[in-house]
């Protein structure tokens, strides 16, 4: 009978070390399962703040959109507004056509008049450009002479290395 009362006592040291073993797991399960559920809270938290602040800046887009569109309208309908006021092709047509009929004839009585030709209107034209001509070819001279007397008075690369030189030289009191 000792044989069994050894079995015994031998199980119930192994139920007893199962149940320690079964405590210390329920124990780290209750651990982890605190601690996923701690990372669970903090994650869905997360997630709200990040839903809640994208929802924000929906809203606020959705707005600027809005103004947007207000203002897009608005410029939209001052320029077609503007465009009512605008001459056509063909009233601009008539009423050049009109106006060079106009310019004609005055033109004619104005020869009629004072005796004038239309080639004397050439001739005062190409004056106008001689004179214009003569007013461009001196301005040009003036610049070239400028341009030479501004090279001519530069001074050599040694002259200016020989300035710097000089005004780096501090003077020495006495």
């Amino acid at each position: 009978m000792s044989a069994p009362s050894d079995l015994c006592k031998e199980n119930e040291g192994r139920i007893a070390r199962l149940e320690e073993k079964a405590v210390s797991f329920k124990e780290l399960m209750a651990e982890r399962d605190r601690r996923y559920s701690s990372e669970w809270d903090s994650q869905r938290r997360e997630t709200v703040a990040a839903f809640k602040a994208a929802e924000t800046a929906i809203s606020k887009q959705e707005a600027a959109q809005h103004d947007y569109n207000e203002k897009s309208n608005e410029f939209r309908q001052t320029l077609s507004d503007q465009a009512k006021t605008f001459v056509t092709n063909d009233v601009y047509t008539v009423r050049h056509e009109d106006l060079i009929r106009r310019i004609d004839s005055l033109e004619q009585t104005r020869d009629e008049h004072y005796g004038g030709t239309a080639k004397g209107g050439e001739n005062k034209r190409d004056r106008q450009w001689q004179i214009g001509a003569i007013i461009a070819a001196i301005g040009i001279l003036f610049g070239v002479l400028f341009g030479v007397i501004g090279y001519v008075s530069k001074p050599a690369p040694a002259q200016v290395e020989v300035m710097n030189n000089d005004r780096n030289k501090v003077p020495v009191k006495q």
